[in-house]
């Protein structure tokens, strides 16, 4: 079956909150960072020569994966061609293999629904949700958000390399992570079922996350001993 069954979306137009495209407040005195670690894309990418390396190339695919949705199917491998012509220090073959790995993931007819045009690109994720430890707001964006009158669906993309075989070996952090903005876009959207998926550029594969794994890291969340709060 389809991840979000582009039949089904194609037939409720996308709400788009305010909220999620505008600019993120001041972080609060107390604030809970799920996903400190989530943004750690350092398994091996062909950019090898340094740490700094792995995580420019996650950069790179996670712009191009923000801005390209916005241009017309047909202009996407130039535009994308041009922007990582003015790159410096990268080869012919890092930006071939960079611009590959993003179009698969535009590509991805399971995907269709996500880049549709009323999805919004880092949506800003802020304030406080049930389940989240009292007193703690979240401050953060997710990759791709997707709001209509029945459901909001979350997006991360990971860069890692290799991905896993199944959401189970994901990353604990990142799981951590969709669990604190789904308790936040829960507060905010009443009576709309919230999902949450990452999606690996490698591959690509699309991992939708079980509740009860949410349900699990939330849990954890309230724990001052597997929490980040700071």
């Amino acid at each position: 079956p389809k991840y979000l069954g582009a039949e089904d979306v194609a037939k409720t137009r996308a709400i788009v909150p305010a909220w999620a495209a505008s600019p993120i407040a001041p972080a609060p005195s107390r604030r809970l960072a799920p996903g400190a670690a989530a943004t750690a894309d350092v398994a091996l990418s062909p950019l090898q020569g340094s740490l700094e390396g792995r995580f420019r190339r996650g950069s790179l695919i996670h712009r191009l994966l923000q801005s390209l949705p916005e241009a017309p199917e047909k202009e996407r491998r130039k535009l994308a061609t041009d922007m990582l012509a003015t790159e410096p220090g990268l080869s012919e073959k890092q930006r071939k293999e960079i611009l590959s790995t993003t179009l698969k993931v535009l590509d991805h007819k399971d995907l269709s629904p996500v880049f549709a045009p009323n999805g919004v690109a880092e949506a800003a994720i802020v304030g406080w949700g049930p389940g989240l430890p009292v007193g703690v707001q979240i401050s953060g964006r997710a990759d791709r958000l997707i709001v209509t009158a029945d459901e909001a669906v979350i997006v991360d993309f990971k860069t890692n390399r290799p991905a896993p075989d199944r959401i189970e070996d994901a990353p604990e952090s990142y799981i951590a992570q969709m669990a604190a903005y789904r308790a936040v876009l829960a507060a905010r959207l009443p009576g709309r079922k919230v999902r949450c998926a990452l999606v690996w550029t490698d591959g690509p594969s699309v991992m939708p996350i079980p509740d009860h794994m949410l349900d699990s890291a939330l849990t954890s969340l309230r724990n001052p001993d597997k929490s980040a709060v700071g």
